[in-house]
């Protein structure tokens, strides 16, 4: 019964907690700049895909 009452009561999903988790990674890399200008930065690269162009190379 306790199984059923856990399940049911809302809580972080799994999505939600992971987010923070990425959060506070990205802030402890960012440890050594002094602005939120680089914090978003480098939060914003993180969470895009970056596909650089190699100069030589197919896809």
């Amino acid at each position: 019964m306790d199984a059923i009452v856990t399940t049911a009561t809302p809580g972080p999903s799994n999505a939600q907690v992971e987010a923070a988790n990425k959060n506070k990674l990205i802030t402890k890399m960012t440890c050594g700049s002094n602005t939120f200008g680089n914090l978003f930065s480098i939060a914003m690269l993180k969470c895009s895909n970056p596909q650089a162009e190699l100069p030589g190379r197919t896809t």
